[in-house]
């Protein structure tokens, strides 16, 4: 096994339409530098035996809210529904879901949390069903970058529609990996050693490892200049809807990936890979790259039973703008999509972050 490939993952990959970012700046230096509203995907009915919460927070984990709530409504913990993580050193506002039955007001949840956190209610309605991981079209993004120089305020916009028009390689951020320790623990799975931890630390085991492959397969199609190219036997996916079907001619569905479709990759699992032919090839060449071989990933279970992922997101409703405090980049980015990895493409390696985060979804 290749442990210093699989320990260090690119995060951010870069595609000859983009600019190459520059000029850094700083993100999160303060909550509100980051804002996030979620976009859910369908709207809370009036009706049901569960209560839709919609819920602000500031400087708060997801763990952490999630604990929270329980606890100032008196219920179990495991009774809250969350749609996506959010994160921490930010302003968020996310539905959750509680028992419609329950005994106190839903407006018991507000109050400080620790030293600097904070939980508000915003509405309050029913629904039919509790909330589950997934059930989110996507997030809404407002975000400060402070100490940048103005004179680059036009690089950053050309390449944000740049992105918006063509997309951007859809990595998963250095968040997702704990500096390699949690796709260390994926990596003990694989080899049958179980991973250790709670079974939510497992699942966020098994998905680094799913996600560092898939960062490694997204690096190896661009550097082939296949980011918009289609290969025999490739899963395509359709933008719309979501839909997957098998690429049969490349020289058909190449130019549909300009429009319609995006090429997906490989977050290899217990389930095997749908890709055919060439794309299969390419898949199975960086798992011997890579040191493990596709059955080794039967180790995951249902901690991953595999799934695609789209090689390109791509931002909606983008804007840029400057305030008295900084530079505001606004922008929508689909549900899985890291708004980290897109600032990096903008910013340039240069760019800090004030406070680092560590995933905590799924």
């Amino acid at each position: 096994m290749s442990e210093a490939l699989w320990l260090a993952p690119p995060t951010t990959v870069a595609a000859p339409w983009l600019p190459a970012g520059a000029g850094g700046g700083t993100v999160k230096a303060r909550p509100d530098d980051f804002v996030v509203d979620e976009i859910p995907a369908y709207p809370a009915s009036g009706e049901g035996d569960f209560l839709y919460l919609y819920v602000e927070k500031v400087d708060l984990s997801g763990p952490a809210l999630t604990r929270v709530v329980a606890e100032r409504l008196g219920i179990p913990r495991a009774e809250v529904g969350m749609a996506g993580m959010k994160d921490r050193h930010a302003r968020t506002r996310q539905w959750l879901s509680v028992p419609a039955g329950i005994d106190r007001p839903p407006e018991a949840i507000d109050g400080p949390w620790g030293g600097t956190g904070e939980v508000r209610l915003l509405d309050a309605r029913r629904h039919s069903n509790k909330l589950k991981t997934g059930h989110l079209r996507g997030n809404a993004f407002r975000i400060r970058v402070r100490d940048r120089d103005v004179a680059g305020d036009e690089a950053v916009a050309a390449a944000l529609h740049a992105a918006a028009e063509r997309g951007f390689p859809n990595t998963f951020g250095t968040q997702r990996f704990s500096d390699g320790r949690t796709v260390e623990r994926g990596l003990g799975i694989l080899a049958g050693r179980g991973g250790g931890g709670s079974p939510r630390i497992k699942r966020l085991a098994a998905s680094a490892v799913q996600s560092a492959f898939f960062n490694h397969w997204l690096a190896v199609r661009a550097a082939d200049g296949l980011l918009e190219a289609a290969v025999g036997g490739d899963v395509l996916m359709k933008r719309a809807s979501g839909g997957v079907f098998i690429c049969e001619e490349p020289d058909v569905d190449t130019p549909r990936l300009r429009e319609e479709l995006v090429v997906s990759g490989p977050m290899p699992g217990s389930r095997p890979s749908r890709a055919l032919g060439a794309a299969l090839e390419r898949e199975l060449a960086l798992h011997a790259l890579l040191g493990t071989p596709p059955d080794a990933f039967g180790a995951l279970g249902r901690l991953g039973r595999g799934a695609r992922r789209a090689a390109l997101a791509f931002p909606e409703a983008v804007s840029v703008a400057r305030d008295d405090e900084g530079l505001v980049v606004s922008f929508t980015l689909p549900a899985g999509s890291y708004a980290t990895v897109l600032l990096a493409l903008l910013l340039g390696p240069d760019h800090t972050v004030g406070v680092a985060e560590e995933d905590t979804e799924e």
